[in-house]
């Protein structure tokens, strides 16, 4: 069950919420919110704010806010944190006691006071005592390990820190209060792996027992032995929130624990559930990342980035939840249904070979669309007797017994020949009964159900559909068996749907109406009268066909319309219209493209809204009307990003419900709310296939309403459930990358990078980080072998810019060329380093040409960097020395342009203008054999375009601005990349957001007499595109045909083609990448195929084809 609404009164503010504490002050609570560098006050039971401070300078932004670890109440003080600084306060008039900024250069990642004594644990794995009352260092002791720190935990009863690396493991070493020992170091004592992301919080819960969160999703539970060093195990693991855990605390009772999370979400968990998932999840905040958690007595205080501060009283929730789950408790079996040995052997031969026939005559409709197909075409047809047993499909019933009490009743069919019957109505269900077995049928296909009311009387009527053509009707008697009263030969292959439907109403009498589909996209209507007597009618067959080969998968009637719906293996939906009547059924339907080449796996009408809902295998969920003559309009699609594929879909209490697969799991999912209803671990095995609910009139409504029984299958597995179970989120276990990962050998984290092609299996990347460091590795793409060939350390500070320009080329023996490049890099302290970089078929060769370095006391206090370049490489017919224009965006939105000088080696100045706003990222574009485009993204969610022309004539530049979007994005523009097509003039960009949307601009340019360029808007397009804010995003051109990689923080990497002025997903993996940072893209040198590079705690390599 997920909350949505707290208990407690609720703040806001204009910015992110960077820390929190729930104080106990007196008889009442007081909260303290941290929202950049200011700190508020609020008395949270008369919801009013009693001070407000400017704690800091604007700068810098508090990171923290804690209670002292006094053992007297009164003796407690208050720490507000910065990055690198503090300060102590009086926790009842909130006045400075120690200004705590003597520390140095180093991040603060966790900070205890007990008494004047301060402990800092600091990111390079070092712990510092500090004597407060004399500002004096007492002891400073390191970690014998060297590594990069993103949290930590002092437990001060052991004497014992847990430091959370960079590098996915938990370092714990021993502290020390002896000041004789000083310089010592501490030798690691235990090394907790098991994470598979960045440790972004770690708590001591008890003396031996650690708490974790990662960027892998996951909390985990560690127990470590003190008496053995280095002998731990992993107590619990947890899973359900759908990004990164930034934050974790302990509730205070019941042992609960509290995370929150860059999904927006607060979840609680208790430590010691049987289940893995969270007992609760708390909703409220929106858009991403909740970032702030304080938790005091029950009470959990949250701030996201929404700038929003929410207080939940999680006692209270937990009661309310005890309550409905004792009022609604849900009842789940799970069954085995048993196979029924077959005495007559003789027919297996016969029937496979019936097997084959249909599959032959579906393989020759659809011998052109894969080759996959006709490899099946040729496989050896598989003996029945080898076969397990299959859940074909399932029906819910409800029928009366002989005291007329209504009763559930689950009906499922094999792929066997057998149909099982299961009684619904108790707690306990019964155990499956075998209802119906022809051991001359071994291949049921389908089933439904139809109840009839007439003259007082409830009858329901069941019908098959099996393999050699043949449909049988039952009706269920006052036992629930089922007693045949028709069998129908509809034609010679594979029925694969079949359906019945009630004709009683319009002619006055007792007729149904049988509609069966076939392997050769033939829909077959039957009127059945008088199906309740002896001398039953069926009246001569009504065959519906389509124009074009295909094969009908699945099947629908809306008895208000009168029309059937089918869809298809190719993406189609079929329509007809059974109350026209003709003597041609083969033009008497309609045709709609509902999924782009993609089988429809599922069908659901909605009779009360009129609405047909539709799955396919490209993960799409469309939603149509029916206009007044009935045909199809579709009106909504909508992309499932939660499950793998959708096998069907259902609407319960007018929510849609998909059953869908996810890794190991089968799936049930409340669409609308986005939230799991129910799970089950298939280890691998068959896929969920069926999904049914039955609406009940006997419960109580509550969460769901009146729904009370679903069943699905997966293999020869059958779920019951007589009631909807309290939902918590889906399980997101650990997702490895599908290609490579690897370690991050910066040491830090990787911000940008660029690269080259070599040979067809070799590639050259460059890489810059946080350790100022240039790096050049070769990949192979064949063996995936990588290392570091070269180093380069001209810069001072973090190199957050990587762009290349080409020189020249020059043909070489075997068709290989010899490539020259000008590559430039930059970062913090505003500078750059332009280098020469030459190629071959086998080599990579880089010298450094020019350090620049633009940067003032006031610039370095403020921390002023250059965000993003581009270079342009130009050189004008007959002249030997090319023109280089390096181009710099800046964090305080200066647009920096300037030339190379060759002979002085130097960056000269050419052009600078100041925007509203920093500049993100840029790219350069050529428009015309002298003309370029230099594309800026803000961080105001607009892009800047300046456009550079280079006389031929006079070798002069001119650099003149062309246009300025405002408002692209909701937010900044993360990533954009650019291409120019001649055959269009037009310049497409395309531009990855904070608002995790992707948008696509078309940009025509017209060049004026005076030589000037004139940029117009002529197409602009935006659609989300990712769950998390999009950091990486590339354009390429193969064939004519545009192409678009992105990737973001919700570690997803997508592929998008460019189909007119809209954007068609045509591939999603995980990418597991912690701070994904940048991307870039090297194009193979045949240009068939390229590599997607994500860049962040290390490297992810795509192939995109």
């Amino acid at each position: 069950m997920e909350s949505t609404q707290t208990l407690m009164p609720e703040f806001y503010f204009k910015g992110p919420i960077s820390a929190l504490l729930i104080q106990n002050y007196g008889t009442s609570k007081r909260l303290l919110v941290g929202e950049g560098s200011v700190l508020a006050v609020y008395d949270l039971s008369q919801k009013i704010k009693i001070k407000e401070f400017q704690m800091f300078s604007s700068c810098f932004k508090i990171l923290n806010i804690s209670m002292s670890d006094d053992a007297e109440k009164q003796s407690k003080r208050i720490i507000v944190k910065t990055e690198k600084s503090m300060k102590v306060l009086d926790q009842d008039n909130y006045s400075v006691i120690y200004d705590f900024d003597k520390h140095g250069h180093d991040k603060i990642v966790q900070e205890k006071l007990v008494g004047h004594n301060l402990y800092i644990i600091n990111a390079h794995n070092f712990i510092e005592q500090w004597d407060l009352s004399s500002m004096t260092l007492v002891y400073r002791r390191f970690c014998e390990e060297e590594c990069i720190l993103y949290s930590a935990d002092l437990n001060l009863q052991n004497n014992l820190i847990a430091g959370g690396t960079v590098f996915r493991s938990i370092l714990i070493w021993e502290n020390f209060s002896n000041q004789e020992q000083q310089t010592e170091t501490s030798k690691v004592l235990y090394r907790l792996e098991g994470h598979a992301g960045v440790i972004f919080d770690v708590k001591f819960l008890k003396q031996n027992q650690i708490a974790s969160v990662s960027d892998d999703r996951s909390l985990k539970i560690w127990s470590i032995d003190l008496q053995e060093h280095g002998k731990y195990h992993l107590v619990k693991e947890f899973y359900g929130h759908r990004s990164r855990i930034w934050r974790l605390a302990e509730l205070g009772y019941n042992d609960l624990l509290i995370t929150v999370s860059e999904d927006a979400t607060c979840k609680i968990w208790n430590q010691h559930s049987n289940d893995n998932r969270a007992i609760e999840t708390l909703k409220g905040h929106q858009g991403k990342n909740v970032r702030a958690l304080s938790c005091y007595e029950g009470l959990i205080a949250t701030g996201g980035d929404d700038g929003a501060v929410k207080i939940w009283n999680a006692e209270e929730i937990l009661m309310q939840k005890q309550k409905n789950q004792e009022n609604n408790q849900a009842i789940i079996h799970q069954y085995r249904l048993p196979m029924v040995e077959s005495k007559n052997q003789n027919m297996e031969e016969g029937i496979a070979n019936e097997e084959q026939k249909v599959e032959d005559s579906v393989e020759i409709q659809e011998s052109q669309e894969s080759d996959v197909k006709q490899k099946k075409k040729k496989a050896k047809v598989a003996n029945p007797k080898d076969q397990v047993n299959q859940i074909r499909a399932i029906e819910i019933i409800q029928t009366i017994d002989q005291n007329n009490n209504s009763i559930p009743y689950a009906i499922a069919v094999t792929n066997k020949g057998s149909i099982y019957g299961i009684d619904m109505s108790s707690s306990d269900f019964k155990e499956p009964r075998l209802l119906f077995y022809d051991e001359n049928q071994l291949n049921i296909q389908d089933i439904n159900a139809l109840t009839i009311k007439s003259q007082d009387k409830v009858i329901n009527l069941v019908a098959i559909s099996i393999g050699d053509g043949i449909a049988i009707l039952f009706k269920v008697d006052l036992q629930q068996n089922l007693v045949q009263i028709a069998r129908i030969q509809t034609c010679d292959i594979k029925v694969l749907n079949v359906f019945l439907i009630d004709e009683s109403h319009t002619l006055n009498e007792d007729q149904i109406g049988l509609i069966a589909s076939n392997g050769r996209a033939e829909l077959i209507k039957y009127s059945i009268k008088n199906f309740n007597d002896v001398d039953i009618v069926i009246s001569q067959p009504t065959i519906y066909k389509v124009e074009i080969k295909t094969q009908f998968i699945c099947l629908v009637y809306s008895s208000k319309l009168n029309i059937a719906v089918a869809g298809d293996t190719k993406g189609n939906l079929f329509s007809f219209d059974f109350s026209q009547t003709s003597d041609q059924p083969l033009l008497n339907f309609q045709q709609l493209k509902a999924h782009k080449n993609e089988r429809v796996i599922s069908l659901f009408l909605d009779e009360s809204k009129g609405q047909l809902y539709s799955t396919s295998k490209d993960n799409y969920i469309n939603v149509y009307n029916f206009d007044e003559n009935k045909q199809i309009q579709k009106i909504q699609s909508i992309k499932e990003e939660d499950l793998n594929i959708i096998y069907n879909i259902n609407m319960m209490n007018n929510k849609m419900v998909l059953l869908g697969f996810y890794g190991n799991f089968a799936y049930i999912w409340n669409k609308q709310e986005n939230m799991q209803i129910f799970s089950i671990d298939t280890k691998g095995g068959n896929r969920p296939l069926k999904l049914k609910i039955q609406e009940g009139t006997n419960i109580d409504e509550q969460l769901y309403g009146k729904h009370y029984a679903f069943a699905y299958s997966f293999g020869d597995c059958l779920v019951l459930c007589n009631n909807w179970l309290y939902s918590s989120e889906e399980e997101q276990k650990v997702v490895q990358s599908q290609y490579t990962i690897r370690e991050c050998f910066h040491g830090r984290e990787i911000l940008c990078a660029s690269g080259f092609s070599l040979k067809s299996d070799k590639k050259i990347i460059l890489t810059g980080g946080e350790d100022s460091f240039l790096k050049i590795s070769e990949y192979s793409t064949n063996n995936k072998d990588f290392k570091m060939t070269q180093s380069f350390s001209n810069h001072v500070a973090s190199i957050r810019s990587i762009s290349k320009a080409k020189y020249r080329s020059a043909n070489l023996d075997e068709g290989f060329s010899q490539r020259t490049y000008y590559v430039l890099s930059a970062g913090s302290r505003m500078q750059a380093n332009l280098f020469y970089a030459k190629l071959n078929q086998d080599n990579f060769e880089m010298s450094h040409l020019c350090n620049f370095m633009r940067s003032s006391e006031q610039d370095e206090e403020q921390d002023f960097r250059i965000m993003s370049s581009a270079i342009i490489c130009h050189q004008n017919q007959g002249e030997t020395v090319p023109f280089v224009i390096c181009a710099f965006g800046t964090s305080s939105g200066e647009l920096q342009v300037f030339t190379y000088h060759h002979k002085k080696r130097r960056l000269e100045d050419l052009y600078k203008i100041a925007l509203l706003s920093s500049i993100l990222t840029m790219k350069k574009v050529k428009v015309s054999s002298n003309s370029y485009a230099i594309i800026c993204g803000l961080s105001n969610g607009g892009i800047y375009v300046l456009t550079l022309k280079i006389d031929q004539a006079t070798s002069q530049i001119i650099v003149e601005p062309s246009a300025e979007l405002e408002q692209v994005h909701d937010f900044g523009v993360n990533t954009l990349d650019a291409c120019y097509l001649k055959e269009y003039n037009s310049l497409v960009i395309v531009s990855g957001g904070d608002d995790q949307q992707i948008s696509l601009l078309r940009l025509e340019l017209e060049q004026s007499d005076e030589g000037q360029i004139k940029i117009t808007m002529k197409g602009q397009f935006k659609q989300y595109a990712h769950s998390s804010c999009i950091k990486g995003l590339v354009l390429s051109k193969c064939n004519g045909q545009l192409k678009v990689a992105s990737s973001s923080y919700d570690q997803r990497y997508k592929e998008w083609m460019i189909d007119g002025d809209k954007l068609v997903e045509t591939k999603t993996v995980r990418h597991c990448m912690s701070d994904m940072n940048g991307i870039t893209i090297i194009k193979s040198i045949d240009q068939q195929s390229s590599e997607v590079c994500l860049v962040g705690q290390g490297i992810s390599i795509f192939q995109m084809k």
